[in-house]
């Protein structure tokens, strides 16, 4: 079964809020096999939509980071306020 195609910035949206809500840190193959379930959505979309968001809260006070094979928020603790 062929999954619906969705677009960057819905993948984007969808990865974000997925990773946001969670109560601990996930992998893209969590996400993938998960949320992203019933899409029809490769593992390099998921890499290009998590470096998106990365890019994205570089001039946040949050960062998106990698820990081991994990997504997680954390806080800048350089940035200056």
């Amino acid at each position: 079964m062929v999954g619906r195609r969705i677009s960057d910035e819905q993948l984007i949206e969808i990865i974000e809020a997925a990773i946001f809500v969670a109560d601990k840190p996930v992998s893209k193959r969590h996400l993938k096999d998960t949320v992203l379930n019933d899409l029809a959505i490769s593992m390099a979309r998921i890499n290009d939509a998590v470096e998106a968001i990365q890019v994205h809260y570089q001039t946040r006070g949050i960062r998106l980071v990698e820990v081991g094979l994990s997504l997680i928020h954390i806080s800048e603790p350089t940035r200056r306020y």
